[in-house]
C-alpha cells in the first residue's frame, strides 16, 4: 500500500521554453530548457537528499509530464489546440524537440537516485484529439520518456490524467499497452472500477480513493471508511491504495495518515 495516489503536495518541475508559442510555426524552433537550469537542478538536489535520508527504506519516484504540459507555460490550452489543428506537423516537430530534453531530465532524475518515474500521461481526453491525432502527437513522446526508465530496469507508475475542461474523461483504452508497473486513473471521473482497470491494463492498479472526497474535506472516520471500501473492492488482487489525482500533502496530512493506517490495519487483519 502507498500513501496517497497522485502527486502528494507535488512540487514537480515545469521547464521553461526557449520561446513563446504565439504562432503555430513557432513550434518548429522551440526548445525546452531543462538539465542545468535552476529548476531542474533543485529537483535533482531534492531527489539526492531524499535518497540519502531514506536509504533503501522507501521507493522514490519523481513526477514527470510530457511536452504539451510544459508547452502550456508558453501557450494556453486553447491556443495549443488551435495550433494542433492548424499545423500539426510543426507541433509534432516542436513536441519531439522538447521530448529530447525531457529524456535528458528523466535520465538525470534516475541517476540522482529515483527508483522510477511517476508519469502523468495527459491529452487523451474524450473530445480533445482523434485517435489518429493522439497517436501522432502525444503517444510517441510519452513512450520515449517512459522508455528512459524501462530500458534501465527502473519502475514506472503511470497516472492517466484528464483536464477538468473535458470533465477528466479519458480514452483509457488508448493507454492499455503503455509500459508501466502499476496504473492509476480517476475512478470517480471515468467510472472504471479497480477490477475493470486491472482487466484492461493486465497489471497491478493504484487508486480507490476520490481526491475530491473524504481525502480533501472529510472526517478521519470518513477517510477510514473510504480506504477500507477501496481495499475490499480490490478483491485481494495486486493493488496500491491511493487517490484518483492530486491531493495536497501540506493540507491533508492527517487524512493521508488515516488512510495509510487503515491500509496497515487491514493488512494486519488479513495476515
Amino acid at each position: 500500500m502507498v500513501e496517497g495516489g497522485c502527486r502528494i503536495g507535488c512540487r514537480c518541475v515545469r521547464c521553461p521554453l526557449s520561446r513563446d508559442l504565439s504562432e503555430a510555426s513557432d513550434w518548429r524552433r522551440v526548445r525546452l530548457e531543462g538539465v542545468g537550469t535552476p529548476r531542474v537542478e533543485a529537483q535533482l538536489e531534492i531527489i539526492r537528499r531524499l535518497r540519502e535520508r531514506a536509504g533503501d527504506e522507501v521507493m522514490l519516484f519523481t513526477t514527470m509530464f510530457g511536452p504539451f504540459q510544459h508547452a502550456c507555460s508558453a501557450a494556453s490550452d486553447a491556443r495549443m489546440m488551435a495550433h494542433c489543428a492548424e499545423d500539426p506537423e510543426s507541433v509534432r516537430l516542436g513536441a519531439s524537440a522538447m521530448t529530447v530534453e525531457l529524456e535528458r531530465c528523466a535520465e538525470a532524475f534516475l541517476d540522482a537516485g529515483a527508483d522510477g518515474l511517476y508519469y502523468s500521461a495527459q491529452y487523451g481526453e474524450i473530445g480533445r484529439f482523434s485517435h489518429e491525432e493522439w497517436s501522432t502527437l502525444v503517444r510517441p513522446m510519452d513512450l520515449r520518456i517512459l522508455d528512459c526508465a524501462r530500458h534501465r530496469g527502473k519502475r514506472i507508475l503511470l497516472h492517466i490524467c484528464g483536464e477538468r475542461m473535458y470533465d477528466a474523461k479519458i480514452h483509457l483504452d488508448w493507454y492499455a499497452d503503455y509500459p508501466a508497473d502499476i496504473v492509476n486513473w480517476s475512478i470517480s471521473d471515468n467510472g472504471l472500477s479497480l477490477a475493470e482497470g486491472r482487466a484492461l491494463f493486465h497489471r497491478p492498479v493504484l487508486g480507490g480513493m476520490n481526491n475530491r472526497g473524504s481525502l480533501g474535506n472529510g472526517t478521519l472516520e470518513e477517510v477510514v471508511r473510504e480506504a477500507n471500501a477501496a481495499i475490499e473492492a480490490s478483491g485481494g488482487e495486486p493493488f496500491m491504495l491511493g487517490a484518483d489525482c492530486t491531493i495536497r500533502g501540506e493540507r491533508d496530512l492527517d487524512r493521508i495518515a488515516a488512510a495509510v493506517q487503515a491500509a496497515h490495519t487491514h493488512r494486519t487483519k488479513e495476515g
